[in-house]
């Protein structure tokens, strides 16, 4: 049988014997073992094989090897690979920004993620990478993404109702409206004649198929008896879905990227004074076209000025407005003068639809909120609240620019809006 020919002195195996028993690559003590059997017990390299369950080849070429190089050419050669991507430069600004307000560098978000990141360092240093490659540097840096609390005093999260809606009549004819909506187009195929709002609608052949495709047979018992009027008035309607989100100094609360480690754990800011604003949102579910006020608390005042700017639009365009909202008192005819004088004004031209209670899901503007958590209030920096309302304005500012952008936020179909132009809230006092 072949023997590999091993010319090994003393100093040279105790070196082998050496490395054998400090190195922690398994891989390495093994081709160390297999020079040791080959030289100890002259097996050949076949024999090496079966005892450390090699193949005869990668034993022969490990002996060659050590007869080429000693000891430094056993462990296994790893391939080079492509130069690095990153720099010094990209690394070291990395290093910098993470510990910075994203404002500070003129990136209008609340606080940094991996694909922020990747865009503004691509910006900067003009090196494109992943979001993977900025997560693995970042845990190189000692960084890791987790929920460190508010510096300062703690404030509970308000919360909308501890009950769930589930899917009863209400909701149910809610998803059957949005769904009609999107199946009927963000426009008829007909030019609008003018709105005859005193005229009942004409019973739709089309809404009442729609019925009948959109929901199973054993759930047509469930829908409110006025649902097939509200699904006639699709096709001359549009269609807005309205809530409010609460604005407060102090910011909301989510992972972030810290060193590791107590000691190292990011303390969000919190100013003293918990200033609040609320903004009311409407968009037309169809096309994206989208209505903003702010004020200093939800009042049945803002929200009766925003039903005026909804009904001004859709009679502009030839629509009567059927807004879907929720159940709060000051958006009810039964909890406030105002929403019963603006019903009685606008007449036929509104139309409220409501959401059940304690179901916050049913309305799809709840979606838009996360996105606005996410861009403006999530560990914010702001200590000025008319910083933090410009941040909220910019956003929606987006929004008016790109309707699409907003669809897909709240879910909706998706199609290319016509050119409308955006009319604006004032700012309550």
């Amino acid at each position: 049988m072949l023997r590999t020919q091993l010319a090994v002195d003393p100093s040279t195996r105790a070196a082998v014997l050496a490395a054998y028993n400090t190195t922690a690559d398994p891989e390495t003590r093994t081709r160390l073992q297999m020079v040791l059997l080959a030289h100890d017990h002259d097996l050949s390299p076949a024999e090496v094989g079966r005892l450390v369950h090699r193949s005869h080849d990668v034993v022969l070429r490990v002996l060659q090897r050590f007869g080429e190089g000693g000891v430094a050419a056993v462990p296994r050669r790893r391939p080079k690979g492509r130069a690095p991507t990153v720099t010094a430069a990209w690394e070291a600004e990395l290093a910098r920004v993470i510990e910075l307000d994203p404002h500070a560098v003129g990136v209008p978000r609340a606080s940094w993620t991996t694909r922020l990141l990747a865009d503004y360092l691509a910006h900067e240093t003009g090196i494109a990478v992943d979001q993977e490659t900025v997560r693995k540097w970042l845990h190189r840096l000692g960084y890791v993404c987790k929920r460190y609390p508010r510096a300062g005093t703690h404030v509970d999260a308000r919360r909308e109702g501890a009950g769930a809606g589930g899917l009863g009549g209400k909701r149910l004819r809610v998803e059957l409206l949005l769904a009609a909506a999107t199946e009927l187009g963000p426009d008829p195929a007909a030019p609008p004649a003018p709105p005859a709002y005193d005229q009942p609608a004409a019973a739709s052949p089309t809404t009442g198929a729609l019925v009948r495709d959109l929901v199973p047979h054993d759930l047509w018992a469930a829908l409110p008896p006025d649902t097939q009027d509200i699904l006639d008035l699709l096709g001359r309607a549009d269609l807005y879905v309205q809530d409010e989100l609460d604005v407060r100094l102090h910011p909301t609360l989510t992972r972030t990227w810290s060193r590791r480690g107590k000691r190292g754990q990011r303390l969000i800011p919190a100013p003293g004074r918990n200033v609040r604003f609320v903004a009311f949102g409407a968009l037309d579910w169809r096309v994206g076209w989208c209505s903003v006020g702010y004020g200093t608390g939800r009042t049945a005042a803002l929200y009766c000025k925003q039903l005026d700017h909804l009904v001004a639009r859709s009679h502009a365009r030839g629509r009567v407005a059927l807004v879907l909202t929720d159940n709060a008192r000051v958006h009810t005819a039964r909890g406030s003068v105002l929403v019963r004088q603006t019903l009685a004004r606008h007449g036929a031209a509104l139309r409220l639809l409501y959401t059940p209670a304690y179901d916050p899901e049913a309305n799809p503007t709840e979606r838009l909120w996360r996105a606005v958590r996410t861009a403006v209030t999530h560990n914010h920096h702001r200590t000025d609240p008319w910083d933090l309302y410009r941040d909220v304005d910019a956003f929606f500012d987006e929004l008016d620019a790109d309707p699409a952008r907003a669809l897909r936020h709240i879910g909706g179909p998706g199609r290319e809006p016509p050119p409308i132009a955006s009319l604006a809230l004032p700012l309550a006092a």
